[in-house]
């Protein structure tokens, strides 16, 4: 186990043992929850695919093509009207 001093500005260092079996580094945030049974659990807060808005620039024409329309229509054969005889 290990064990950590708050400072008094109430600041916590994670042991290094810690930091590397939870794959933290500068920066990386840890969420705390309470357990039923009245411990906490420390948990690593993944990066979201949130942060990747605006990574990839807005399409020219936002609405799909007539061909495309075409290309993804069903088709009349897959109808299960047509496949009850």
């Amino acid at each position: 186990m290990s064990a950590a001093t708050i400072t008094s500005k109430g600041q916590l260092t994670l042991p290094k043992a810690v930091r590397d079996r939870l794959e933290l580094g500068p920066g990386d945030r840890v969420d705390f929850g309470l357990a039923p049974d009245g411990r906490f659990d420390s948990i690593p807060v993944k990066a979201s695919i949130k942060i990747l808005k605006g990574c990839v620039p807005a399409p020219k024409n936002p609405s799909p093509s007539k061909r495309w329309r075409r290309q993804c229509a069903p088709a009349p054969s897959a109808s299960p009207h047509r496949l009850q005889q």
